[in-house]
């Protein structure tokens, strides 16, 4: 896999809302032993249509039961704010994650410390200066938990 820190010439050259495109699709790859697709197995079945649903939250588990899904498998994964694990799966993953937040810290933050909490841009900047010094902090042993939910219409 690619390390955050060593991204090409090309990649470099991508703006941030892409870069962060990249590592999310390599959390995504790490996370998932580098298969993309999940889906309850039969003999012989050939899947043909993906639901890609984004559940907010939660309530989806209702949803999916009222909508007739059967063989519903939800499965926690667990994603490090940084490089912190000893694992070097878990390690890359948290790179690769530090890498999505720190870089989209401030499109995360904007909008709800100006316009709730009042604060100028600047303000912003400054407070995410030191959230992210935490971020890359080794000694905070910080994780997402990240659930994928699938299931088939009978």
């Amino acid at each position: 896999m690619a390390d955050p820190i060593m991204l090409s010439k090309k990649e470099l050259t991508l703006n941030l809302s892409e870069r962060r495109m990249i590592g999310s699709h390599m959390l995504f790859t790490l996370t998932f032993d580098g298969s993309l697709i999940n889906h309850p197995q039969e003999n012989g079945s050939s899947r043909r249509r993906v639901l890609d649903a984004g559940t907010g939250t939660g309530v989806w588990a209702i949803d999916y039961a009222d909508a007739g899904f059967v063989d519903i498998v939800e499965t926690m994964y667990k994603w490090p704010s940084n490089g912190w694990p000893r694992d070097p799966k878990f390690k890359e993953m948290g790179l690769w994650n530090y890498e999505n937040l720190g870089n989209g810290a401030s499109g995360l933050s904007m909008a709800l410390f100006t316009r709730a909490l009042g604060w100028t841009a600047e303000e912003v900047e400054v407070f995410l200066v030191d959230v992210r010094k935490d971020m890359r902090n080794h000694a905070i042993h910080g994780w997402w938990p990240i659930y994928v939910v699938y299931g088939r219409k009978p």
